[in-house]
């Protein structure tokens, strides 16, 4: 009885939503919200994502700074008034222990006091006169209170009580050529640095220099593979390659293997993020979430026929809030935003493909006694859903003109479908045998059947 009621709960449920919709090859249980510039956005490229510790959001795109609030964005220029220097290309956000926000730009660091509302570019130069000038890539802090910036053309900056150390990891008259692409900092407080085309580096704090790591201890090379993102699973480095690879480095064990994953294999990856036992990896072509444990691989991407579903395949960066909800960065799309998925329900909707529902517009819902759910729509008929296969097709008949459902009621392996000024539809099962009942045979006036109640009579 409990099993009855939790069921008819999920399927009124569904039905006052007026969400239903198809099962698809990937995985139907991840329903995003976007924001992009019909909510304030600045631009579509959102290449950066913090959480501050205000609550608020913040977005860095190739046009501008922006703060959402969960309901409206605000525009930010990132610009230092005194001085008459800016710049809008955003890349990278952090923020200090002050609850300034450090903004990542195509010309330097930008920090933003949000008490007075000003921006200053960060101007301190190194002992050997190097400020920060370029791209930034990414900028973060460990558990010293250093503050980590990578710039890949000019290599990191160690920024601590009012100075500004620089390192160039080999060479640094051949920079370009070993720059490095990506930080990390794991659960022990380390510092990975991940290259392009050198390997790893490790910083040493005692003797605050950088240790390499190109190959591993059976002779596995990372010799010219573009290390694009790091995270960390426990003791292992998952290594997100440019051009397409995903590689894991054992950080105890000095052994280095490959991840694989389902789909596009030489896509491009643009970020990794490690959330539990689930490795989240962005690409060009949509989100691959791989779970080594359970042996499976869930592909996300775009589906122009699911309003849902990701908003563009080309991902920039991937970023978890503070209450676990999940933000997407993408090229084209703006944000997308996954919450933390507490009860999740499958979504059945209208798809491109031949087994979905052929309409959003749902009016009455019935199981009959197979578990398969009759749906009655408000201007295409009947479809009919087997749960167990996610599948879903149509009732033809010859009653002219696009059905308009009103109610839907099973008894007896019957579906009676009441319909809208043309009487009712008489649906037997198994088979699928359908008898047409005009509003003359059932002798009502204006043939709308909104409701209706089969008396069974006892037998004498």
């Amino acid at each position: 009885m409990k099993k009855h009621l939790m069921r008819l709960f999920l399927l009124n449920y569904l039905l006052l939503l007026s969400i239903c919709v198809v099962r698809a090859q990937e995985r139907s249980d991840f329903y995003f919200t976007h924001v992009n510039g019909e909510n304030g956005l600045s631009a579509s490229n959102v290449k950066a994502i913090l959480q501050d510790s205000y609550g608020f959001m913040w977005f860095g795109t190739k046009n501008g700074l922006n703060r959402y609030d969960g309901t409206s964005i605000l525009q930010f220029d990132c610009d230092d008034l005194e001085e008459g220097t800016g710049n809008h290309n955003i890349g990278a956000l952090f923020e200090d222990k002050e609850r300034n926000l450090w903004v990542g730009t195509d010309r330097g660091v930008y920090i933003y006091n949000p008490a007075v509302d000003v921006f200053k570019r960060f101007k301190i130069a190194s002992s050997e006169g190097i400020t920060l000038d370029n791209w930034v890539a990414e900028i973060l802090s460990d558990s010293l209170d250093n503050i980590w910036v990578l710039i890949p053309d000019q290599g990191l900056f160690r920024y601590k009580d009012g100075k500004v150390h620089h390192y160039s990891l080999l060479d640094k008259d051949n920079l370009k050529n070993n720059n490095p692409e990506c930080i990390c900092i794991n659960e022990q407080g380390e510092v990975w640095i991940g290259t392009s085309g050198v390997g790893l580096f490790k910083y040493n704090y005692r003797d605050d220099k950088f240790e390499q790591y190109l190959a591993d201890r059976m002779g596995r090379s990372l010799i010219g593979k573009t290390i694009i993102s790091i995270c960390f699973q426990k003791e292992n480095a998952i290594l997100g390659i440019h051009e397409g690879d995903l590689l894991k480095y054992n950080t105890r064990t000095d052994e280095l293997s490959e991840v694989s994953f389902l789909g596009e294999k030489k896509t491009f990856l643009r970020d990794v993020m490690c959330f539990g036992d689930e490795i989240w990896v962005g690409s060009l072509h949509g989100i691959f979430i791989i779970n080594e444990k359970e042996n499976n691989v869930i592909h996300l991407k775009e589906d122009l026929m699911r309003s849902f579903s990701l908003s563009d395949n080309s991902i920039y960066s991937i970023y978890k809030d503070h209450e676990g909800g999940i933000w997407i960065g993408t090229m084209f799309g703006g944000v997308n935003y996954l919450p933390n998925r507490i009860l999740t329900f499958d979504k059945y909707v209208p798809g491109s493909d031949s087994h979905s529902l052929n309409t959003k517009r749902i009016r009455g819902l019935a199981e009959d006694n197979n578990g398969c759910i009759w749906i009655g729509t408000e201007d295409n008929g009947v479809n009919v859903l087997d749960p167990r296969t996610g599948k879903v097709h149509q009732i033809h008949d010859n009653v002219p003109g696009r059905l308009i459902t009103l109610s839907v009621k099973h008894y007896e392996n019957h579906i009676y479908v009441g319909l809208f000024k043309q009487g009712m539809n008489d649906i037997s099962i198994p088979g699928e045998h359908l008898k047409y009942i005009s509003d003359k045979e059932l002798n009502i006036e204006e043939g709308s059947v909104y409701s209706f109640l089969k008396v069974l009579h006892p037998h004498t």
